[in-house]
């Protein structure tokens, strides 16, 4: 009985690091579709305000390669597509305050080397903790007042996430997670412009 109780301990402590042991790789899917939104109002003490909506659908794709036991180094890619509408008073030269209305359609997509650590266990959850830095390229067209603006910008964009995987199977894992990402745009006509996410990431991991 006291040998297959050892052998049973065995099993299971090869199980907890066995999908992410050196030499394994892990690639995954996530998306923060419905959950990225923010808005902004702004009133000024002569009467004019601004209101700014912003809805985003993130989709991320990773691949990592363990070059230790739980620790991994790799890829990841985002797609990021947002509309943001915004509405604002201003004063005219009769003192009068004229609406005015508008949004914002941009896609972007991203590219950073990734690092991850997993702490790994004897249940099937294995919280990990993840970031990574890189370059971003965006697109966005400006619809107001009946005129189209196009318009490309560069970007440096970081991110930090942390959750858990829920191994499924022994190497298919559901991903749990929250991020928080900067994006700090290229300087145009002396204007420096910056954002600042947080989501919460629902995924897919498949361990190899």
């Amino acid at each position: 009985m006291k040998k297959l109780l050892l052998i049973i301990t065995l099993a299971f402590s090869v199980l907890s690091f066995a999908q992410t042991k050196k030499g394994d790789w892990v690639v995954g899917a996530s998306s923060t579709v419905g959950f990225n939104s923010n808005e902004f109002k702004y009133e000024y003490s002569n009467g004019e305000e601004f209101t700014n909506k912003t809805n985003q659908f993130n989709i991320n794709v990773s691949g990592e390669y363990f070059v230790i036991n739980n620790f991994a180094v790799g890829v990841d890619v985002s797609y990021r597509n947002s509309v943001t509408k915004f509405s604002s008073y201003y004063t005219d030269f009769d003192g009068n305050l004229m609406p005015n209305k508008g949004k914002t359609k941009g896609n972007s997509i991203s590219m950073m080397p990734l690092v991850s650590y997993y702490f790994a266990n004897d249940s099937k959850f294995y919280p990990y903790l993840s970031g990574g830095a890189g370059f971003m390229n965006s697109t966005s067209k400006d619809y107001q007042n009946d005129d189209v603006n196009k318009f490309k910008n560069n970007a440096f964009i970081w991110k930090a996430k942390g959750g858990v995987s829920y191994f499924m199977t022994s190497s298919i894992a559901l991903d749990l997670g929250l991020s928080y990402n900067q994006v700090k745009y290229k300087e145009k006509d002396n204007i420096q412009s910056s954002d600042n996410t947080f989501g919460v990431n629902v995924g897919l991991k498949l361990f190899l």
